[in-house]
């Protein structure tokens, strides 16, 4: 786990897009390091809905849909 986080912060002092999900199946929202705790989450809380994958669309392409 801290070999993923360390290549998460090194994305992110990259200025790479990181994105946190929340996948349907979580039991509870983690604890983040420090250097995700301003990210914009995308949280699946029942089932893969279209409004999280917007969102998650989103973040990636940095294009909102509409």
């Amino acid at each position: 786990m801290l070999a993923a986080l360390d290549a998460i912060a090194l994305a992110v002092e990259a200025g790479k897009a990181v994105i946190p999900v929340l996948l349907p199946s979580a039991t509870s929202k983690p604890t983040l390091p420090a250097f995700l705790s301003n990210r914009t989450w995308v949280e699946f809380k029942t089932s893969f809905d279209e409004s999280g994958i917007q969102k998650l669309i989103w973040g990636i392409t940095g294009q909102k849909q509409k």
